[in-house]
């Protein structure tokens, strides 16, 4: 009888461990992770962490190793800049990390990021995501949008229509062929430099201030409309000295007291377009800088 016991006792413990050892192996199989709703979801290999944030309605950061911030942990930068939040992990080693509450600025810049969702998150109005290994963004959900530095990942491509709200787009650094900044109207602030673009069409942006095309692939160029211009760089790219010449005709003059710029070395045509063009126009030679 003791025995009969014993092994019926023995059965039932076997059971409950095999019954658990196959929920955790079904768990450690199931690469998909539920979070909360309204998050911005980021994965990173970095050892350590800095996100600058600002927000409200229950703000938190949860760093993927169990361990969470509020709002009210983050250090005070200033009132333009927002909270600063500082992590560091024991190792390097990929991990998601996800933002509840609604955040309206957003700097993860140099963080290793090589995802970022912030789709859920329609109240975005800045966001600093450079110096990062992404392949894609999404920024079509976000039409709160007014600012937006992407410099220096691996784009190729980044959709803006979307994002009528637009004031300032920095892509500089990227892999992207094509730019439609068509829809957005109140860009004054546009750098694309360093990218891989044969064509942009900025007649949409008359309240542009400052065009940085530099080092891109661009042959031609019209900114006939943009007569708000304070700075303009075409420097290193395929313009002949004909298509130079055309460009130059599409200047604005620049009315005494005011000043505009231009750079325009680094072309096939630098050297034999007609500078007269433009400086009787009153515009100055100035390089643009990163």
């Amino acid at each position: 009888m003791r025995n009969e016991r014993s092994t019926s006792k023995t059965r039932s413990l076997v059971w409950v461990l095999t019954v658990l050892l196959s929920f955790s192996l079904m768990a450690c199989g199931n690469d998909k992770v539920e979070y909360p709703e309204a998050s911005i979801i980021m994965t990173t290999t970095a050892k350590e962490l800095r996100i600058v944030l600002s927000g409200y309605d229950d703000i938190q950061i949860h760093w993927g190793d169990g361990k969470k911030s509020n709002l009210n942990e983050g250090i005070l930068l200033n009132f333009d800049e927002g909270l600063e939040f500082s992590h560091s992990y024991s190792s390097a080693a990929k991990r998601t990390i996800y933002i509840t509450g609604k955040v309206e600025t957003l700097r993860c810049n140099n963080m290793l990021l090589t995802a970022l969702d912030i789709s859920q998150n329609p109240e975005l109005t800045a966001l600093n995501c450079s110096d990062n290994l992404l392949t894609e963004l999404d920024v079509r959900q976000n039409t709160a949008l007014k600012f937006l530095r992407c410099n220096k990942n691996q784009l190729t491509t980044i959709d803006v229509s979307k994002n009528a709200s637009l004031e300032e787009l920095h892509i500089v650094g990227n892999q992207i062929r094509t730019l439609d900044v068509s829809r957005n109207a109140l860009l004054k602030d546009l750098k694309c430099h360093k990218n891989q673009l044969t064509n942009i069409d900025v007649s949409a942006n008359t309240q542009l201030n400052f065009l940085n095309l530099n080092r891109n692939q661009l042959t031609n160029l019209d900114i006939s409309t943009n007569t708000s211009l304070k700075a303009l760089c075409i420097q290193g790219n395929q313009f002949t000295a004909t298509s130079l010449n055309k460009l130059y005709e599409t200047l604005f003059y620049v009315p005494a007291g005011e000043f505009a710029t231009i750079d325009y070395l680094g072309n096939p045509g630098s050297d034999d377009a007609d500078n007269s063009i433009w400086q009787e126009k009153n515009w100055l030679y100035s390089p643009c800088f990163p």
